[in-house]
């Protein structure tokens, strides 16, 4: 049958966090690696905005369960820094 809005939301919830565990799983692996010498990294520009959005929609439920409170801050339009999109990412949701 046809999908509501609240069921698009949690599907798309759903989806956010199946990326959040295939990124776990590859940190995990990427770990392994430090072992063997250095993980490489893929540098381009980040935007900062977009960076805290992506985090910001991963962490906002886990806080919302919890009942914890934490304010993003909005940067510049053309904030970007020069790094590896992923390991920000990472960096910030943890």
């Amino acid at each position: 049958g046809p999908v509501s809005a609240p069921q698009r939301e949690q599907l798309a919830r759903i989806a956010k966090n199946e990326r959040r565990l295939l990124a776990v799983i590859t940190d995990i692996l990427n770990f392994a690696k430090l072992e063997a010498g250095p993980v490489p990294l893929t540098l381009e520009r980040v935007e900062a905005n977009r960076v805290l959005a992506a985090a910001d929609a991963t962490i906002a439920p886990q806080a919302q369960v919890k009942a914890l409170r934490y304010t993003t801050h909005p940067c510049a339009p053309d904030a970007a820094v020069l790094a590896d999109a992923e390991r920000v990412q990472q960096i910030l949701t943890n």
